[in-house]
């Protein structure tokens, strides 16, 4: 058998791996190109993408800053309005500040403290005392049970102008011998502090027994103008106390005629004779005129409260 030539299917077999090899490198080569250039695209796709979204989000950055710009231009005028009004009332402050030194100044006061409370309750305590005036000066007096004080003398005493007046001379009667028959010298010895003599008369119309016989005095006086004391002045009741203390309990009975502008005194005028330990006896009259009271003592029986 002939012995075939090695060499050339060596050789054969050597350039087919190589022409293999080539063929598979270029192919490799295009699909590498192919695939680059397909990534590519996409890339720019994206970029693409990218770049359109950059758009929006810098015009929604846009708007953001501009309605923040305007939120700070409206928060702006708002703080300077503000700032005005503060200012304007500032300013009326102090022109008020200025007013009230002004009113201090004219007024002389030190200080305008007002309190509208303690204002409210004077006024209320003015109006109340007010009524009570009005009150006191409108009742009709009403006096106290009477009872009848046999062998009692009678001591007159006249309530007006809130003034206390002793008719009569009474500082005698301790001092006299049987005063009880001397009554009547009594009824018709004025009073100085009290009486104004020369302008008063004394009328015996008989006689003066006690007991027996008529007793009939008219009298008209005419009262001290200043005399008298007020018997709620701590003076004039000391005073008043001292020329009650010349009467004698158990002999005399304090006579109250009372005109209505003093029935505000007579509470003080009733103690001091109650503090005297003499009994008493009250009498309404009307409003005296020129300062002129007038009575008239008859026989009968004392009566007291």
């Amino acid at each position: 058998m002939r012995r075939v030539d090695d060499s050339n299917s060596s050789l054969d077999l050597l350039l087919d791996t190589v022409c293999n090899l080539f063929g598979m490198i270029i192919f490799i080569a295009v699909l590498a190109a192919v695939l680059a250039g397909a990534r590519g695209a996409a890339q720019v796709d994206q970029a693409e993408d990218a770049a359109g979204h950059s758009e929006e989000i810098a015009s929604l950055q846009a708007e953001i800053e501009a309605l923040l710009d305007r939120e700070d231009d409206s928060l702006r005028v708002q703080i300077d309005e503000s700032r005005r009004q503060l200012e304007d009332m500032q300013a009326l402050g102090l022109q008020l500040e200025t007013a009230l030194a002004e009113a201090r100044h004219i007024l002389g006061w030190e200080a305008v403290v007002p309190d509208i409370e303690a204002l409210e309750l004077e006024v209320d305590a003015l109006d109340r005392r007010l009524k009570d005036i009005r009150d006191l000066k409108d009742v009709t007096l009403r006096t106290p049970r009477r009872r009848g004080l046999h062998g009692r003398v009678p001591v007159q005493v006249v309530l007006t102008a809130g003034r206390m007046y002793m008719i009569n001379d009474w500082s005698a009667w301790r001092h006299t011998t049987d005063p009880t028959s001397q009554r009547c010298m009594f009824w018709m010895t004025w009073n100085d502090q009290a009486v104004d003599g020369d302008q008063s008369t004394a009328d015996d119309h008989g006689s003066c027994e006690y007991r027996t016989g008529s007793l009939h005095i008219d009298r008209s006086i005419r009262l001290r103008p200043g005399g008298g004391f007020d018997p709620a002045d701590p003076a004039g009741a000391a005073e008043l106390s001292d020329v009650l203390a010349a009467l004698v309990p158990g002999r005399h009975v304090v006579s109250f005629r009372v005109t209505p502008d003093s029935f505000d005194r007579f509470h003080a005028a009733r103690r001091l004779a109650i503090e005297q330990g003499l009994e008493y006896d009250v009498t309404p009259m009307s409003p005296l005129t020129e300062g002129r009271y007038e009575d008239s003592i008859r026989q009968g029986t004392t009566t007291g409260q």
